[in-house]
């Protein structure tokens, strides 16, 4: 099932659409994890009665009776890939679909990770590959440092591998499936068995092979290579090839239900169209997920004071530290309820092993043990589980039943990454919540940074999606833009100018104009081997804002928010902010944190995890500065608005970008102030001139002079 929901359609910023009150995807959760619940049921508009096709969440209709979506005209390449960097609408087979993610993921992973060699092939045939380690000190500097004395192998039964072999084309995934150190040898064996796509391209061609080349996967990509295996056998494999329309079916009989109350008419809806069949659930948990955390977490909010439903959020184990007793969610998460249930002992090698303080190997066995023991009992008793994309891939999902998933933020997650919760075993429902208006997942490949929510709108195979067109969030004159420009004015305020009034004096919208100036800067960017931008005039600027903010209207630091598109305009505010004695008085640093889609880890202990592609988040003295991209899914009461761009021929780079805009626009609750060079932005886009104009006749296109004396 597909929801539009526009971005600024939130009352938190990776919510669900919801009421004043009560978040949607509560009512959602809450409606299916019901016990002997009994739903209304559905028929198809075109069957006009019939259910006896209601039996399937998506069943397709014969190709005769639809206009088929037209497939990308690509010729293949000697291998039998597609060649081109954009992702096509639809797949001829499985196998097509399986080798071109394969390869495309391969991309990816090289460019973080290095390869090793091996001259000692066990043995090797068209099924699986077992490979001799020499267990040296190369080795085992793959393992973390605070691990080492443990003697773990850097490889794990589940972790994915490519093997290639030099002057052989092909490049292999396999999926270890056995790992054994011979301590007295010296060796490391892995066996591995080859992924079954590989079945119609033969590996025959490593089969007496001198060298292998092998390259560990990370988490995420394991999890994913994982899943490509499982997708004939879900439901969604016709969804996921994009040849056949899915069949959508609709509700004759009013939702009874005495949540429903809490809900507007596109909600109800919405639900309607979830609950698309006669069903019972009894005991089996639904899953929420999310690209990243912070999407997570507001949604898991508002289940830590249900009493109805037992709900559990999943924390990666690098991030346990930071959702301690003090946390909020600390009560719903699983690391917190394990801890309590796996006695004093287990409890001290947990504590010993994160303060880095060596423990004896079997008392950390035992710690392991008792965790996954203890975290599955957990897990299998729960109602709702919350967690993210790369989440769902832990091994406490393996033997159990996830009847439904539903995914917030659907366009943050690539199209990749979703096959992790899609081909989870008993999935037989599958809700997407996004926007295509949004930006995208970050990926150093074009083409894994698609979603599976874009592509199916692309194909036409899911056809008007349901949509929530109500926003909670902004002041309305904060959305009033974003709505005409982006959603075509299909969405409506659900909060008056009351409900997001501050101050008398702070109006809801201020550009703030410094005239023109050649004031940007170019500067190298070494994380990305690319550049970047400042301009140490706006910088000026943002410092005098929260300055004034701060002093004159009381404003807390924690209510304000600073973004930028580029990271050398985010450290550079943060510098400013950190050095100034009115905002730091205390010279506290400046935190840098990632924003990511954080990475979960089945070792409870283990954080040998590369965040790739992450953006980060500054903080200091609670204020927060980030770039555009790393603040989607977030919200403040203020955001500051710094554009940077200021030159003489109107250049601005991806600030074109519409979704970077949309997104830019919509993070304000109470006060949007955009700091910028009107002249430079307006002459280099019509969409900024328009904006530009918005403001002015708004009689809010104004000197910073003006907005200090306001």
């Amino acid at each position: 099932m597909i929801i539009y929901k526009s971005c600024i359609s939130s009352e938190l910023s990776s919510n669900f659409l919801s009421s004043k009150d009560s978040g949607f995807v509560e009512k959602l959760s809450e409606i299916y994890a019901q016990d002997d619940v009994e739903f209304p049921k559905f028929v198809s508009s075109k069957e006009n009665g019939n259910i006896s096709e209601a039996s399937h969440n998506f069943e397709c209709l014969k190709i005769s009776e639809v206009q088929k979506p037209q497939p990308l005209q690509q010729s293949k390449d000697e291998f039998g890939l597609f060649p081109n960097s954009s992702p096509p609408n639809s797949y001829e087979s499985p196998v097509d679909y399986q080798r071109l993610l394969c390869s495309k993921l391969h991309q990816e992973e090289s460019l973080e990770t290095e390869v090793i060699t091996s001259r000692n092939i066990e043995s090797c045939d068209n099924e699986r590959v077992v490979i001799n380690f020499a267990n040296d000190a190369s080795l085992k500097k793959l393992v973390p440092e605070n691990l080492r004395y443990l003697e773990k192998s850097p490889f794990s039964v589940n972790q994915a591998l490519y093997v290639s072999s030099p002057n052989i084309p092909h490049v292999f995934a396999c999926i270890i499936v056995k790992v054994y150190t011979d301590y007295k040898n010296g060796i490391v064996q892995v066996s591995a068995k080859f992924c079954n796509w590989h079945h119609a391209v033969t590996t025959a061609s490593l089969i007496g092979a001198s060298v292998l080349t092998i390259m560990r996967c990370s988490i995420p990509t394991s999890r994913v290579l994982k899943s490509l295996e499982r997708i004939e056998k879900t439901p969604f494999t016709d969804m996921l090839l994009g040849q056949k329309r899915i069949r959508k079916f609709y509700s004759r009989e009013p939702l009874e239900f005495p949540l429903t109350n809490e809900l507007n008419n596109s909600q109800i809806n919405v639900i309607k169209h979830a609950l698309n069949n006669k069903i019972t659930f009894q005991r089996f948990p639904i899953l929420v997920v999310a690209a990243s955390n912070i999407a997570i977490d507001n949604l898991a909010e508002k289940f830590v004071n249900s009493s109805d439903l037992k709900a559990l959020r999943i924390i990666s184990k690098s991030k346990e530290k930071d959702y301690d007793k003090s946390h909020i969610l600390s009560s719903i998460c699983l690391h917190t309820q394990v801890l309590s249930k796996i006695g004093q002992a287990n409890q001290q090698t947990y504590d010993a092993i994160k303060e880095e303080i060596h423990v004896p190997k079997e008392n950390y066995k035992l710690l392991m043990g008792s965790w996954f023991n203890t975290a599955t009992t957990i897990v299998q008793d729960s109602q709702v589980i919350f967690t993210t994309i790369s989440g769902a891939g832990n091994n406490l999902f393996k033997d159990i039943k996830i009847p439904m998933v539903i995914m917030d933020e659907s366009t943050q997650s690539s199209e990749a990454a979703t096959l992790v919760p899609l081909t989870l075993k008993g999935v037989s429902k599958f809700v997407f919540v996004g926007d295509e208006k949004q930006l995208s997942a970050l990926s150093k490949v074009p083409f894994l940074t698609q979603s599976l929510f874009e592509r199916i709108l692309k194909n036409g195979t899911y056809g008007d999606p349901h949509v929530l067109n109500v926003q909670y969030r902004m002041h309305p004159k904060i959305s009033e833009f974003p709505v005409q420009k982006f959603y075509k004015g299909k969405l409506n305020d659900g909060v008056l100018e009351v409900d997001r009034f501050m101050d008398e004096k702070l109006d809801a919208i201020s550009f703030l104009d410094y005239g023109f100036s050649e004031m940007e800067t170019k500067v190298s960017n070494p994380d990305k081997n690319g550049f970047s931008f400042e301009n140490s005039q706006e910088a000026s600027i943002v410092l005098d804002t929260v300055t004034h903010l701060y002093n004159i209207r009381q404003v807390s630091h924690n209510d304000i928010g600073i973004i930028t598109p580029y990271s050398a305009q985010r450290d550079l505010i943060a510098q400013f902010l950190f050095e100034d004695i009115n905002v730091n008085p205390e010279n506290l640093p400046i935190e840098d944190t990632v924003a990511a889609n954080e990475i979960d880890d089945d070792d409870v202990v283990h954080e040998d995890v590369v965040e790739k592609h992450s953006s980060r988040v500054k903080l200091v003295n609670d204020l927060m500065v980030s770039s555009i991209d790393a603040f989607q899914g977030r919200e403040k009461k203020i955001i500051i608005f710094s554009c940077v761009r200021s030159n003489s021929k109107g250049n601005f780079g991806f600030l074109k970008d519409p979704r970077r805009l949309n997104v830019a626009l919509t993070r304000a609750s109470h006060t949007l102030i955009i700091i910028g060079n009107k002249s430079c932005l307006s002459k280099g886009d019509e969409l900024w001139a328009d904006l530009i104009d918005y403001f002015e006749k708004n009689d809010r296109l104004i000197s910073f002079e003006e907005f200090m004396g306001c």
